[in-house]
């Protein structure tokens, strides 16, 4: 049973689509009661409902996630409604009407602009970062907005009130709709892992510019950069198809007396081939940190011959076995 449901589901509609349009506006999750133009938002596996100039979106007892440029996500809070007013992916014009909502803006603003107006004001999104808007202020927890001539730099907020100026505001205390907008940047990370390396696995070299991408195995869309790492402001990170395959490719660990090495289960300071998966980037994977000697080494389950002779510059690396990362007078290295 499992089986033919894996098997429905690798088959999803847009199963190879990269691009979702050329418009911005796409209503990518709801929770609870969501209406679009006052209707009930549709739910089914790889059916989307979009946003077009005019419509309205509107929360009751519910959330909801729209897909706007390339790596800008708008998040909606309960009973809260916001309307699109232009939907080309250069010039992004939404209007919130109630509510509050929450953005997250990847680096492709450069070339995208989106604005969202609310009491009144217009609030241009200027740099990636992470936005709160309501009708009472635009608090900035990371990022630069501006609203009319004024400028709102990160850890600051404005009241969208006349002669307002930006003040510092605890960017520690964080709310619940911040919260559920961070947790669903992390589900859309996790499927940059796989939907980058399909593409890679596809055609390396088809993918040139930031870009929405389906990932068919999970049902959901996915941000892909067109080159390097994107770091999102609330920690996650999207990798473009080339640096993907740095999480599932091997790298060889030098050995010998001055390079240390990675050994588990053979000679010291021999070296050997080890997964080049990293846990510091936010995700569940295996291996570590390596550092000691002038390449750093990891010893496991022996001794710690094979870590370099200048462990102490080197770093050190994570501890396992008896020596790690140590060479003649090099300490522990820190995580």
């Amino acid at each position: 049973m499992r089986l033919l449901a894996f098997i429905a589901l690798a088959a999803a509609p847009l199963a190879a689509q990269n691009l979702i349009s050329a418009k911005s506006g796409l209503v990518h999750y709801v929770e609870g009661d969501v209406l679009l133009a006052g209707k009930p938002v549709e739910t089914k596996m790889g059916v989307f409902s979009t946003m077009k100039p005019g419509e309205t979106l509107a929360t009751g007892l519910g959330r909801a996630e729209v897909l706007l440029a390339p790596g800008v996500f708008l998040r909606l809070a309960e009973n809260s409604q916001i309307k699109m007013v232009n939907a080309e992916l250069s010039d992004t014009r939404l209007e919130l009407i109630s509510g509050s909502a929450i953005v997250e803006a990847a680096e492709s603003i450069k070339e995208n602009k989106t604005t969202i107006a609310a009491a009144g004001r217009d609030v241009e999104i200027r740099k990636d970062g992470v936005y709160t808007i309501d009708a009472e202020r635009v608090r900035v927890w990371d990022g630069e907005a501006a609203v009319g001539t004024m400028v709102v730099k990160g850890g600051r907020e404005l009241a969208l009130v006349a002669d307002a100026k930006p003040v510092k505001f605890d960017d520690e205390a964080t709310d619940s709709l911040y919260r559920w907008a961070k947790r669903r940047s992390g589900y859309i990370a996790l499927a940059n892992l796989s939907g980058a390396k399909s593409i890679y696995d596809d055609s390396p070299n088809s993918w040139r510019t930031n870009g929405w991408y389906f990932n068919s195995l999970l049902g959901m869309y996915t941000y892909v950069p067109g080159s390097g790492r994107w770091n999102s402001p609330f920690g996650w990170a999207f990798f473009s198809p080339v640096q993907v395959v740095r999480f599932y490719e091997p790298v060889f660990y030098g050995g010998g007396a001055a390079g240390g090495g990675m050994t588990s289960g053979w000679d010291a300071g021999r070296g050997g081939w080890s997964p080049s998966y990293n846990p510091n980037l936010g995700y569940s994977t295996i291996g570590g940190r390596t550092g000691g000697g002038v390449n750093g080494g990891i010893v496991s389950g022996g001794s710690s011959a094979g870590a370099g002779a200048s462990g102490a510059a080197g770093g050190g690396g994570r501890e396992g076995g008896a020596g790690v990362g140590r060479g003649s007078g090099g300490g522990r290295g820190g995580n």
